[in-house]
């Protein structure tokens, strides 16, 4: 029994010693480890250190290993007082078991144990000692002095073991070793998460911690760093103590920790303050197990995650959804803080992190008015939490570099400082100086950081690559070739900015939204016929519908943006004021497939009439057919048939030809079984132009004919 307890602490894969390590810490006999009986595990609590040891407890005992040792029990050592092995004592209560006991973790504020011992306790000698009494997790609540209430974890079996807990910092996981089925090897390494009242199924930490051989002992550092031991990962001997760190997905390749801290020998059982300056760690390279406490000398350059600059800088994109007149209007981007600038791509350098919002508008060049609101973008600048490496520009090789490092992180103050250059010592302190060589040097620093409202503290680690040769080069770039990419497709982080997509005009042009002239916005549900609209209705049809505000009012309405813009300027130019084109979706079925059918078959004047005639082209007779059939299909939708010319003749005779125009399509449809009551004809002649009267290929764009949803 005595040695399946130490199953996870002595098992054996083979000797490899590895000399000529950096001398990083000292290493001593803890005083509480006595002489000649077995110590291992330790765990801070309250300022003391809880371990386990087989000395013996009480005069008496009623069972013992085969071996003729004691059981292994929980004990305490006062270690800011120094205590001796002889003053340590055994945890009072009801924790401490006749048979083995520990390893112990405990929560944050001390009053709950969560510790591993064997799951059947009582009965006969050869009953309870044997192999099939299996380790497994419980708790204890500290009451009056006392561990009381000792109840066992829901997910123990009587198959396999399960055992060395360890609470992380915030108590909401357990880290624990099990040899249960189904893992990579002998012991894996689980946790299980705090979930509703209760701690969830086990999850295996999988690879690359956990491996063919065995895994135990964590020990989980305030940044969620864990140290555990493997006997089957590369390292200098038996049970060798590692480290790794979660980072984006997974866990890192576990690093091993250097001489003499591992030993050709067992080490295990590792615990450290935050910043691995000092602590404990248990091992048997002098025959028995006894507890080592290590402090610091050079730190161990563990993780360091590369440098990650805090660019504020942003390239903005348009995305080609709407085309413009570059010579009546531009793309006007307001950043959110102040700034504006214009163009189809910009950049922009914020000055400081923030949340802001971005507005692309299409804008008129003569007034600057927004003429359509294209897009508004969440844009939220971080601060990375880590010090930066600043390096002088160029580095040239050969001549004295001054390296420093930039601190800027909200409630902590940086107590230390320690650079690493490929792979060996470089100094201390915020700054320090190099001589470079040509070509490329990583560059290590490693930093300790202290909480100002809570004194504790925790390290980083960061790596830069610097580059150097004998002329001097720029390792960064000019800031607008630096700058992050804008990704409008989709909710995206690029390095330290979040771009969320509020509102974009490509969804709605994309979902086929409508383009229409709004000139203004009322709580009022106003009548067409209101004076109001007296200077424009003489040559627009005033329509109403629902918006944020109560009603807008439109007075045209395309499925393109730049067709759209001459009636916003004769808007403007009829004294209304707030005048801006805006995309909305058709409110019913039969509107909607009314804008399919014009995007499908077109507008085009030359398609429907020979020779810009009134007489209907032999090509257009299958379209109205289709027309035909919608308006069958929708019974109560009616239309009027509006019909426009280029400014060729008299603006006179262009009336009289528009007007014949809409009226020959009336009639056919009339002939073909349309209620005459459901069909109007209007034609504008070259009023209304949606394009430039030159060259042709613009002209040609004004001879049209729209088929408009009427109520």
């Amino acid at each position: 029994m005595h040695r399946l307890f130490l199953f996870f602490s002595l098992n054996f894969f083979g000797i490899i010693y590895t000399q000529g390590q950096p001398a990083n810490y000292i290493i001593s006999k803890a005083s509480f480890s006595s002489p000649d009986f077995d110590e291992f595990s330790p765990v801070f609590f309250n300022g003391d250190i809880v371990f386990c040891s087989n000395r013996q407890a009480r005069l008496f005992s009623s069972y013992s290993t085969p071996e003729n040792k004691s059981f292994f029990k929980l004990y305490e050592a006062d270690t800011l007082q120094g205590s001796k092995w002889q003053e340590s004592r055994i945890l009072p209560g009801q924790v401490n078991s006749n048979l083995n006991n520990g390893p112990a973790t405990f929560s944050r504020n001390g009053d709950t144990m969560y510790f591993s011992r064997n799951l059947v306790i009582e009965g006969s000698n050869k009953k309870i000692t044997g192999k099939g009494n299996k380790l497994g997790l419980f708790t204890s609540v500290l009451k009056n002095g006392e561990w009381t209430d000792v109840k066992e974890m829901r997910f123990n079996d009587n198959s396999w073991n399960i055992t060395t807990p360890y609470l992380s910092p915030d108590g909401k996981r357990l880290f624990f070793a099990s040899d249960k089925p189904g893992g990579y090897g002998g012991s894996d390494l689980y946790y299980s998460d705090w979930k509703n009242g209760f701690w969830d199924n086990p999850v295996n930490l999988g690879k690359p911690v956990n491996t063919p051989g065995n895994e135990a002992y964590p020990f989980v550092n305030i940044d969620g760093s864990i140290f555990f031991s493997s006997d089957s990962l590369p390292g200098k001997g038996g049970k060798d103590i590692f480290y790794s760190q979660f980072a984006d997905t997974s866990w890192i390749e576990p690093v091993n920790l250097n001489a003499p801290i591992n030993s050709k020998w067992n080490d295990f059982g590792f615990i450290t303050d935050g910043v691995v300056r000092k602590g404990y760690f248990s091992s048997d390279r002098n025959g028995n197990l006894d507890i080592f406490s290590f402090r610091t000398i050079w730190p161990q350059f563990l993780f360091c995650e590369k440098q990650r600059e805090n660019n504020f800088c942003i390239s903005f994109p348009d995305d080609a959804s709407i085309d413009i007149d570059p010579l009546s209007l531009q793309f006007t981007w307001d950043f959110g803080d102040g700034q504006k600038t214009n163009g189809y791509i910009v950049q922009h350098c914020y000055s400081k992190p923030g949340k802001y919002s971005v507005k692309q508008s299409i804008t008129d060049k003569k007034t600057g008015k927004i003429v359509f609101l294209k897009s508004v973008i969440d844009v939220n600048i971080l601060h990375h939490d880590i010090p930066e490496i600043i390096a002088p520009e160029p580095v040239i090789t050969g001549k004295e570099t001054s390296l420093s490092a930039s601190f800027n992180i909200p409630d902590y103050e940086a107590s230390a400082y320690f650079w690493d250059i490929n792979n060996n010592p470089a100094g201390k302190g915020q700054s320090i100086k190099y001589v470079f060589g040509e070509g490329r040097t990583s560059v290590k620093l490693l930093a300790y950081l202290k909480e100002k409202t809570s004194g504790k503290e925790r390290s980083v680690c960061i790596v830069r690559p610097i580059e150097s040769n004998v002329r001097g080069n720029n390792n960064k770039t000019a800031a607008v070739n630096n700058s992050i990419q804008l990704n409008l497709s989709e909710d995206a982080v690029s390095n330290n900015v979040v771009f969320s997509n509020i509102y974009s005009a490509a969804d709605e042009v994309s979902g086929k939204a409508v383009f229409a002239v709004q000139i203004f916005e009322s709580a009022n549900a106003i009548s067409a016929s209101d004076g109001i609209f007296r200077d424009i209705s003489s040559k627009y049809d005033v329509k109403r519908i629902r918006s944020g505000k109560g009603y807008a009012f439109l007075i045209d309405e395309q499925m393109n943006f730049m067709p759209a813009y001459p009636s916003y300027k004769d808007a403007i130019a009829s004294g209304f004021r707030d005048v801006k084109i805006i995309t909305y979706m058709p409110a019913d079925t039969a509107e909607s497939e009314l804008w399919n059918f014009k995007r499908t078959y077109g507008l085009s004047g030359s398609f429907y009439f020979v020779n810009n005639g009134t007489s209907i082209s032999k090509d257009a007779i299958p379209v109205l057919d289709r027309l035909i059939l919608l308006l069958k299909r929708n019974p109560g939708l009616k239309i009027m048939v509006a019909a426009h010319t280029d400014n060729t003749g008299s603006a006179g005779a262009e009336i009289q030809l528009s007007e014949k125009q809409a009226k020959s399509i009336v009639d056919y449809l009339v002939l073909n079984g349309i209620s005459r009551s459901r069909l109007s004809s209007k034609g504008y002649g070259s009023s209304r132009p949606v394009a430039a009267q030159y060259p042709e290929s613009e002209k040609l764009k004004n001879r049209r004919v729209d088929f408009i949803k009427i109520e």
